[in-house]
């Protein structure tokens, strides 16, 4: 989370023909990292239920007429994702999360994004909070697999549908021209053969539907230097065939 209360997006990431070396997390504040990123701080973060003296950036000063981006990525399972690995939150206790939020006036529409194995188990319960939209990586019985692994760091870089999420943004947000996407349109763009799954998306409780909702209303792009482009071409990354013979467990 950074400071403010708007959320911006940046693309710096190898498989994007807008690709910076630079490190994006200079002159930014990570407001929660390492121990900090627990689930009882995730909770208080979003329902606004902080312990005596918070600062005031490590809040989301969100309101009634807001939208508001939940976005997790890591390893889950059928009805649960994972924080450090060491604890989990599960699908019931998510959507009370975001109920108490509602009658909290904490958001006007809120997009909930999940990439983990059987991510859009997270989403089961969702119809019963009024305009929430879900959308889940992979369906119940499926994993998510990582992109391609970064071996100086001895660490994957992102997720298959993240990247295939910041491709889309990259072409209907940060290039010139009346380009905006919908939500339906990146469900839709998202090909199960390449990351190995199916991404399910739910809307049953939004007054607007996923054709109707522009995925610049809950992401934000910046504009992007000339100086920072090089194309595809330049540099090797591994296809998704090469990443399952390095690694070889799933998220």
């Amino acid at each position: 989370m950074t400071e403010g209360s708007s959320w911006s997006w940046a693309v710096s990431s190898p498989f994007s023909e807008y690709h910076s070396p630079d490190d994006l997390f200079v002159d930014v504040d990570i407001d929660y990292k390492a121990d900090d990123v627990t689930v009882e701080n995730f909770v208080r973060v979003l329902t606004g239920k902080h312990l005596p003296g918070e600062a005031n950036k490590k809040k989301l000063n969100s309101h009634a007429n807001g939208n508001v981006l939940v976005y997790m990525a890591g390893h889950g399972g059928d009805g649960f994702i994972k924080f450090q690995d060491q604890e989990e939150i599960t699908t019931s206790e998510i959507t009370d999360v975001f109920e108490e939020m509602r009658q909290s006036g904490r958001f006007n529409e809120l997009l909930f994004v999940v990439d983990s194995c059987q991510a859009f188990t997270l989403c089961d319960d969702l119809a019963r909070v009024p305009n929430v939209i879900g959308i889940g990586s992979s369906l119940r019985g499926e994993n998510s697999y990582a992109h391609h692994t970064d071996f100086t760091l001895g660490v994957t870089v992102v997720d298959q549908f993240t990247r295939e999420l910041l491709v889309f943004l990259d072409k209907n947000m940060t290039m010139p021209g009346p380009r905006d996407g919908t939500i339906s349109d990146f469900v839709t763009n998202v090909d199960p053969k390449v990351i190995l799954a199916h991404p399910g998306v739910t809307d049953k409780s939004s007054y607007r539907k996923t054709h109707e909702v522009p995925m610049k209303d809950f992401f934000r792009a910046s504009s992007i230097s000339a100086k920072a482009k090089v194309t595809q071409e330049e540099v090797h990354y591994p296809d998704l065939a090469e990443v399952i013979a390095t690694q070889k467990n799933p998220n």
